[in-house]
């Protein structure tokens, strides 16, 4: 296993130019970091299987594409994800795998190395929540909340790969959170579990990804998400809460109490418009981060 980044940069640079032992250790050193990836964006295990070995290929057969060997992660995800919206576009219903459909040895092993106090029913139950919760998401909120989260980028980086706006990857962020946030308040656990679940989120799909690779050797992921990660900005948040329910039903009874306003005192019509500007602009704006 690569010790550092110096190490791994040195493998990918061998591996561009076509050495084939180099090229093999690669392939065998991303495969779990990879297939988490896949499986964080489709929650089907045996889709991911496939996509992995589509993505593999894709190593392969155009590393030597590839001029900086620092680009070698943004370049494999965004190509994974590519292969995701193909699989999305193919479902007419993104269907997951239960945790009760995967190994028992995987849940097992991620009881025995969770460094949290929860009872292991309540561990099991929360996993459900969150996963459950991933599953409800949008394929592109996943994504950039997986991205973010467990890849540690940043969200110029996200938006690049996503070919959007950095606001936009930060308004994508902000309805994933607040929609995981809500389905762990309807399952029954507190927000302030939110980095506890996501944690074992993490750590779950990591460690179903390693149990598919038969060499021990294997590039370390993140599983651990940290508070910093979570934040998106006021400005993200303000056009994410103007999107939610919330926010469109106080826009709405506004847009009406002006309306009647303006009926009533035709002379304060002037008035009454300069009101009304700022939430036609707000609203230009929601719809150009509205959700595709």
């Amino acid at each position: 296993m690569p010790k550092n980044d110096v190490e791994m940069l040195d493998l990918v640079s061998h591996a561009s130019m076509g050495d084939r032992k180099s090229m093999e250790e690669l392939v065998q050193l991303t495969r779990p970091r990879l297939f988490a990836y896949l499986y964080r964006l489709t929650l089907n295990y045996h889709k991911s299987e496939d996509l992995l070995q589509e993505v593999q290929m894709e190593i392969v057969q155009s590393l030597w594409r590839l001029q900086k060997p620092t680009h070698f992660w943004p370049w494999i995800l965004k190509y994974a994800w590519g292969k995701a919206q193909h699989h999305f576009r193919e479902s007419k219903r993104k269907k997951a795998v239960s945790l009760s459909a995967l190994p028992e040895e995987i849940l097992e092993e991620v009881h025995k190395t969770a460094d949290d106090d929860l009872p292991r029913e309540e561990r099991t139950e929360l996993l459900e929540v969150v996963f459950g919760a991933m599953k409800k998401l949008k394929s592109k909120q996943r994504s950039v909340f997986s991205m973010r989260c467990y890849e540690e980028m940043s969200f110029s980086e996200i938006a690049d790969l996503l070919d959007c706006s950095e606001t936009n990857a930060r308004v994508l962020f902000f309805r994933a959170r607040r929609n995981i946030k809500r389905r762990l308040r309807w399952g029954g656990f507190k927000v302030s579990m939110l980095l506890t679940a996501l944690g074992l989120f993490g750590r779950f799909t990591y460690r179903a990804a390693a149990s598919s690779v038969s060499s021990a050797k294997a590039v370390s992921a993140p599983t651990a998400v940290s508070a910093s990660s979570l934040e998106v900005g006021l400005w993200a948040s303000f056009i994410g809460w103007l999107s939610s329910e919330v926010g469109l039903f106080f826009s709405t009874v506004f847009t009406a109490a002006v309306t009647w306003f303006t009926y009533v005192n035709i002379g304060l019509i002037l008035v009454v418009l300069g009101f009304c500007a700022p939430f036609i602009v707000l609203g230009f704006v929601y719809y150009l981060y509205s959700e595709q």
